[in-house]
């Protein structure tokens, strides 16, 4: 399977995070318009045709992961649930940056969400992809840390966390080595790989301050 999102990559990414080069794990991307039982299909006609399913103005949605990123940073998301989007990325980035205005966060990482077929979003599994979409997903995952050469990868929320170990340790040439309960390293193509969980910064018991402590202890210790 071929990358579908393109991750993100920020300005300053190389430059990193404590001198750490930061990749930040995503679960899913919803949509009901183009979405077919194979998956994600090209949205017809103009480039400039306005999807009803994510939004966004892409022929292709092989975009549509720096636009969020572009539309979060423009301070452009409206109304109940882009107030709760806003919520859940500002959150997450007082807590990586806290010294670093949050609109600006993301230029010092990147961003990716792992499943790389997107999801129906009336399917009221709140994000949740069919199994084999998970499997299907880790080879492209594999060839996003071969591009941008992350130094770690921090996960949203423990469902990504375990389904990407689970379908990792099938493969015979790739080396897991357990650090905590929370984090683990990948061993994959003569390099190492950093892999933090965090709580999914759109959970009411997501508290700022206690991520901002543990995500930096985490990038210090490597």
């Amino acid at each position: 399977m071929e990358i579908h999102f393109s991750p993100y990559k920020g300005d300053y990414y190389e430059k990193g995070i404590l001198g750490k080069k930061v990749l930040v794990l995503g679960h899913t991307y919803p949509c009901n318009e183009y979405l077919t039982k194979e998956g994600c299909k090209e949205i017809p006609n103009a480039e400039n045709l306005y999807c009803r399913g994510c939004g966004f103005t892409q022929r292709f949605c092989s975009g549509v992961t720096e636009e969020t990123v572009k539309e979060y940073i423009g301070n452009k998301w409206e109304g109940r649930e882009g107030g709760r989007r806003k919520a859940t990325h500002t959150k997450f980035l007082k807590s990586l940056l806290p010294d670093v205005y949050h609109l600006d966060a993301y230029r010092y990482v990147a961003f990716y969400n792992f499943v790389q077929v997107a999801v129906n979003a009336n399917s009221g599994l709140i994000g949740q992809a069919e199994e084999k979409y998970y499997e299907l997903s880790v080879e492209p995952f594999l060839k996003v840390l071969d591009q941008y050469q992350p130094d770690c990868i921090i996960i949203w929320g423990k469902h990504v966390f375990y389904k990407l170990l689970f379908y990792l340790e099938k493969l015979a040439h790739i080396v897991i080595e357990f650090k905590t309960d929370d984090h683990f390293t990948i061993h994959y193509n003569g390099n190492y790989y950093h892999v933090m969980r965090i709580m999914h910064p759109s959970s009411g018991g997501y508290k700022r301050t206690v991520w901002t402590d543990k995500i930096k202890e985490f990038l210090l210790s490597l």
